[in-house]
């Protein structure tokens, strides 16, 4: 199983060699708010402007932790902040990452994260979705395989509501966006693609099934 973590990188974190820091929920220190964890210092800090200022709380066996989910990030203001995600599998000893800000998307065919739902009893998978060429700020919702977009999840997957449309045309709905639109509960996982003869070609994939066990005491 894996073990999924929302990363911010701040603005240290290639001097440090670091992914960034990791939004975690540690009791001790903070109650239900949301605290940062820096691996290669092993700290923590109350907040990113905290860490930066380097106003440390060194690890200690009595501090226990775990990673924070999508609703409690969000729900502290932090929706924004989240640039990484990744998931490492114990079991096979692998990691893998997902950026999920436009800013990290390098070359001319920039890959693109899009957070992703499902529907039809998990049969069916649609991505969180905007469409520029429409001007709105609106959040569709698009299945990659049959090339198509529906206005709201509750019509997604009915063939008579299903919109054609161009997969390379679309672009992702940020985490604020879909936690702002009502949708944050349907989001189970992130999607990375590549585009390529004008479709969009799936190239890694996180579920959010699980997040990382507590550590500490």
């Amino acid at each position: 199983m894996e073990k999924v973590h929302f990363i911010h990188q701040d603005s240290n974190h290639v001097e440090r060699r670091s992914d960034g820091l990791a939004f975690v929920i540690a009791p001790k220190l903070a109650g239900e708010g949301v605290c940062v964890y820096c691996d290669e210092y092993d700290s923590f800090a109350l907040s990113i402007s905290d860490f930066e200022r380097n106003k440390f709380i060194p690890m200690s066996r009595s501090i226990n932790f775990r990673s924070a989910q999508l609703a409690e990030i969000c729900g502290h203001g932090l929706a924004e902040s989240v640039d990484l995600i990744s998931a490492y599998d114990a079991e096979n000893n692998q990691s893998k990452y997902i950026y999920v800000t436009a800013d990290h998307s390098v070359g001319i065919n920039k890959k693109r994260a899009f957070y992703f739902f499902k529907s039809g009893g998990g049969a069916e998978i649609g991505i969180f979705c905007k469409i520029p060429e429409f001007f709105d700020e609106r959040i569709y919702f698009y299945s990659v395989p049959a090339g198509c977009f529906w206005r709201s999840f509750g019509d997604f997957g009915v063939c008579a509501k299903a919109i054609k449309f161009k997969s390379d045309s679309i672009s992702p709905a940020s985490l604020s966006n879909i936690y702002e639109a009502g949708y944050l509960d349907l989001v189970v996982g992130v999607k990375d693609f590549l585009p390529a003869h004008g479709e969009l070609v799936e190239s890694e994939s996180i579920s959010f099934d699980k997040v990382s066990e507590s550590r500490g005491g």
